[in-house]
């Protein structure tokens, strides 16, 4: 859960293309320096320092910042922008004069980054990962293989793009970015890159034993279709909450078929 900040302060104020696109830049290698005790807590004060410099900031404020940012820091990189937009935000909110106190900053960027590492370690490495290397399998066996690299140069300008406006939109609305990560869409697209990870695993598995790559001679019509659903069937049957009597049932009675189209 993410501690819920109140106000949003002045929606108007903005990072500078020009400092965004340095940080932006910059969350690319958040991982770089990536250690055992503190995570990304060092990639964190890299990722910051454009804005330092952008805001002229003093040697003893400086100091002071990469005090309060030197600690345990982890957080999934795709979503990394939502926290450093959100905690850039408050700095600049803190550095203007308003009623922003660094309890405030820390214990926004300490839950943000929980939240955002739940949320994007499930839908990044557990869904569209798997689900993106499935696709595009698929499509470089069974159509062209330049088209694999079509499906992974299509996931790469996506997941670039939302660290760019993950950052804008976070800095934008400050604390009020919670009530994005909290839309339920999140997690309706993790279910779905799931099931579709899901299904183009099994068909591939029908089809690689339909022997439709690289055998000699395509099979029957009949008996690809009839694998090509066995391989669909068998991970969506498991993947359901049923009794282990009844998976192991279904499990049989697909063999069997299975043995009978040969």
């Amino acid at each position: 859960m993410v501690a819920r900040v109140s106000g949003g302060g002045d929606r108007t104020r903005t990072l500078s293309r020009s400092t965004r696109r340095r940080i932006w830049w910059r969350c690319l290698g958040l991982q770089a320096t990536w250690n055992n005790q503190r995570m990304q807590n060092l990639g964190l004060l890299a990722v910051l320092s454009p804005w330092v410099r952008g805001r002229g900031l003093d040697a003893d404020r400086r100091r002071r910042l990469a005090r309060r940012h030197v600690v345990y820091f982890n957080t999934n990189p795709y979503l990394a922008g939502y926290v450093v937009g959100g905690l850039l935000r408050l700095e600049d909110d803190r550095r203007e004069g308003d009623d922003v106190p660094e309890a405030l900053v820390t214990g926004f960027r300490d839950s943000l980054s929980r939240a955002c590492g739940a949320i994007g370690d499930e839908l990044f490495w557990l869904a569209l990962r798997p689900m993106v290397l499935t696709l595009a399998l698929v499509a470089g066996w069974l159509v062209a293989w330049p088209l694999a690299l079509v499906v992974v140069g299509l996931f790469a300008g996506a997941e670039l793009w939302l660290r760019w406006r993950g950052l804008w939109l976070a800095y934008r609305l400050g604390p009020d970015v919670v009530d994005v990560l909290a839309r339920p869409g999140w997690y309706r697209a993790v279910a779905w890159a799931r099931r579709l990870a899901l299904g183009l695993t099994g068909f591939l598995a029908g089809y690689y034993f339909a022997g439709g790559l690289g055998g000699a001679g395509a099979p029957p019509v009949g008996q690809l279709v009839a694998l090509v659903v066995i391989g669909l069937g068998i991970p969506i049957i498991t993947r359901q909450r049923r009794a282990g009597e009844t998976q192991f049932l279904v499990g049989v009675l697909i063999v069997a078929g299975s043995v009978l189209l040969f």
